[in-house]
């Protein structure tokens, strides 16, 4: 199975699936799945049923039909065509659904599957709209353990960049300050960060509704994929003898238009140094210019949840 990360953002990625985390709770028991053959078309797991058939299929029009209003808004502001084909790519091959809560007008549907040989675990936020079951968001966990509703999100100030966009980014100074600058001409503030699959995530947001992100995609050539201590400066121009190489995405919000996303493999000018994890923490400095035209970038300090 193909590594996955349902992160909407980048891709799902900013639109209705969301970040694979731990659980912070497990309080309520979930009732044992449902055979399919006895589903209650008006029940949860049959809109989830039609839900996954339709991402599946790449069936627009279906899947607006069981998306919740905010999911299918986000769906609709971004290009459907791209973000649904890159979610396929990421959905698991197959899931079992194990158990499903329903609590008044919300319910849970718990989800296991296999990834590199192991079990993972997900589940799906569903939301009674109209008297119908809709879809709200997917989450999965590829560590294995359970999946939590909301990622940690500092609580910082927006604080004017330091610094300005340049492609010599070892010349920059990377500053102590909570890491910050522009995205698409808007100020951007890192107020989440984490590190999974050797994907880098800066938002600011929440992951579920958040102004901008940045997503630096690391590729290794070699055994030696560590991050603690390291160092890694690329670009702008691509270096094929290099031990690490990159991709850089982002995105973020227009009012009354579509999202904007973008990739780069290459153009940028990108140095990140990593310190030490500690309890599941990386902390970094980053500076970024992305070469776009209103010239994004972010510099400063964060802390990465390791997942």
């Amino acid at each position: 199975m193909r590594r996955l990360c349902l992160m909407l953002g980048v891709v799902l990625i900013c639109i209705f699936l969301a970040a694979c985390d731990e659980d912070r709770s497990d309080t309520a028991a979930a009732a044992p799945a449902e055979p399919a053959a006895t589903v209650d078309p008006d029940s949860p797991r049959a809109t989830f049923d039609s839900y996954r058939a339709a991402m599946r299929d790449g069936d627009l029009e279906a899947l607006k039909g069981v998306l919740a209003a905010e999911a299918r808004a986000g769906l609709e502001k971004a290009d459907a065509e791209m973000a649904i084909g890159m979610i396929q790519s990421l959905l698991p091959d197959a899931e079992t659904v194990t158990g499903i809560e329903e609590n008044g007008d919300t319910a849970t549907l718990r989800l296991t599957s296999e990834n590199e040989g192991k079990e993972v675990n997900g589940k799906v936020a569903l939301v009674r709209e109209d008297g119908l079951w809709k879809v709200a968001k997917e989450n999965w966990n590829l560590s294995g353990g359970s999946v939590r509703d909301e990622p940690e999100v500092a609580d910082i100030p927006d604080r004017e960049p330091d610094g300005d966009w340049r492609l010599d980014c070892d010349k920059a100074k990377i500053t102590d300050a909570p890491a910050a600058g522009r995205i698409g001409g808007k100020p951007f503030t890192v107020r989440y960060a984490r590190i999974q699959n050797a994907i880098l995530t800066l938002t600011d947001g929440d992951n579920f509704r958040f102004d901008g992100q940045f997503l630096v995609f690391l590729f290794f050539r070699g055994d030696d994929k560590n991050l603690n201590g390291r160092v890694i400066e690329i670009g702008p121009e691509k270096d094929w003898k290099a031990k690490v190489s990159a991709h850089v995405h982002y995105n973020y919000e227009v009012e009354g238009a579509d999202n904007v996303m973008e990739a780069k493999t290459e153009g940028f000018a990108l140095r990140i140094e990593f310190g030490q994890e500690a309890d599941g923490k990386l902390p970094g400095r980053i500076y970024l210019s992305y070469p776009d035209e209103k010239k994004s970038y972010v510099v400063g300090s964060f802390t990465a949840i390791v997942e």
